[in-house]
């Protein structure tokens, strides 16, 4: 993994819960982690349903090995939340090939 391709900033965060002035438990996230990463796949669809469009991105990106990384954890790519739907190793402790998906109108 070169450092010169790992030119995205990221940020990883992770879900947290506090209480707000009401007394309401409420769900938060926030930064955890900052790193770049590549861009490996980039894949948009659309789909017409009867309510609207709705666009579909998925991407893959590529970053160096971080210990405590989870599905609950989320990425903020470009002011965008992204759910992580998959992990996969890359060699042993080398990186992460992380699958995101953002759904929007």
């Amino acid at each position: 993994m070169m450092a010169g391709k790992l030119d995205r900033p990221i940020i990883v965060e992770r879900s947290t819960t506090v209480t707000n002035s009401l007394g309401k438990v409420i769900q938060t996230w926030t930064p955890h982690v900052l790193a770049r990463a590549q861009i490996f796949n980039q894949k948009i669809d659309s789909v017409e349903h009867a309510s609207g469009s709705i666009t579909d991105s998925k991407l893959i990106f590529r970053i160096r090995w971080i210990a405590d990384i989870t599905l609950d954890d989320r990425i903020m790519y470009a002011n965008k939340p992204y759910l992580i739907k998959e992990l996969s190793e890359i060699q042993r402790r080398r990186g992460w090939n992380i699958t995101v998906e953002r759904q929007g109108k």
